[in-house]
């Protein structure tokens, strides 16, 4: 079960520079920096699809781009968990873990790791730069040597919507990959290097529920449908139900994001065909969400692309 390979190898991971997956702080030091040279002319553009499944990526948008580009690389990827949006893409952008964040803005976490990293100060034109835009592109910074663009499309039109999953997919985001994504491909220079990935995925929520009691979290609100932040652990029947991480090793700020004096011993997350229940509140999940540890959740891409090759043909047929 993944959840329980997380349980005992996820600190370990986190902190290796070679673990068997990428991790999305580690996004910019394993992905862009080892196959970009800001010397060499070519512009890199990273992209980043909040809320994108790797089966979504390579169904849906992987066709879109090898139109104009290849794949050089594809590596295993995982969010950070919790896999939530504050956390694991403040991530990618910060290149460390949320613990170490100097920041919670976006920009500022890239420059800083850009200079710190590779010597870079771009000078960026924020063109967008709103993440309460229902659908499309939420961020984009622009520079001569690099560009940095959030879809946020996946993320806004999975929250909340009753539809089916595979509905979802084939109308809203497909309409919204070709207008907005085909139109920015169409806009990059052709020796671009492009970096895709995602903060998380997104998962159906079970009808099954796990009441995490008052008595072991600081605030009912440090209780979520996929994620729970307490003060101790859970005990008896309903702790076989959930898979517990010490907070203190997780690389996430170890206390209540409600209370944030009160600081958090365990991190609880759901087996599977559960969710979690706040302490005396109503039950009103959405259909899909995320936050948790199932493979929904935690897989995303991780790929480089580049240039095709002048001998490469411009049609390439498959029976």
């Amino acid at each position: 079960c993944i959840r329980d390979r997380y349980r005992l190898h996820y600190a370990r991971w986190i902190q290796q520079s070679d673990a068997p997956m990428v991790f999305t702080h580690q996004f910019l030091p394993r992905m862009l920096q080892a196959h970009w040279d800001p010397r060499s002319g070519s512009k890199a553009v990273v992209m980043v699809f909040d809320g994108l499944r790797t089966d979504a990526w390579e169904e849906l948008l992987r066709p879109v781009f090898e139109e104009r580009f290849v794949v050089i690389e594809s590596r295993p990827g995982s969010a950070l968990i919790p896999t939530e949006t504050h956390l694991s893409r403040k991530a990618i952008s910060a290149g460390c873990l949320p613990d170490s964040f100097t920041s919670t803005n976006e920009l500022k976490l890239l420059q800083a790791w850009l200079k710190a990293h590779l010597g870079l100060n771009p000078q960026f034109r924020a063109v967008k730069d709103d993440d309460t835009v229902a659908s499309g592109m939420t961020v984009r910074y622009d520079s001569d040597q690099l560009e940095y663009i959030v879809f946020n499309f996946t993320d806004q039109n999975l929250h909340g919507n009753p539809q089916d999953l595979a509905f979802i997919y084939d109308t809203t985001v497909q309409e919204i990959i070709r207008q907005d994504v085909r139109s920015v491909l169409r806009e990059l220079p052709d020796d671009s290097l492009i970096f895709v990935t995602s903060d998380h995925g997104f998962t159906p929520v079970p009808k099954p529920t796990v009441r995490i009691p008052e008595s072991i979290v600081a605030d009912r609100r440090d209780v979520k449908y996929r994620i729970a932040l307490t003060t101790n652990r859970l005990q008896g029947s309903e702790g076989k139900k959930v898979i517990e991480f010490d907070a203190r090793v997780m690389g996430i700020p170890p206390h209540s994001e409600s209370v944030p004096n009160v600081p958090i011993s365990h991190v609880l997350f759901p087996r599977p065909g559960y969710t979690l229940r706040r302490p005396k509140y109503h039950y009103d999940p959405d259909r899909y969400t995320h936050g948790g540890l199932s493979l929904a959740e935690c897989l995303v891409p991780m790929v480089v692309l580049g240039p095709r090759r002048a001998d490469q043909p411009a049609l390439h047929i498959e029976r």
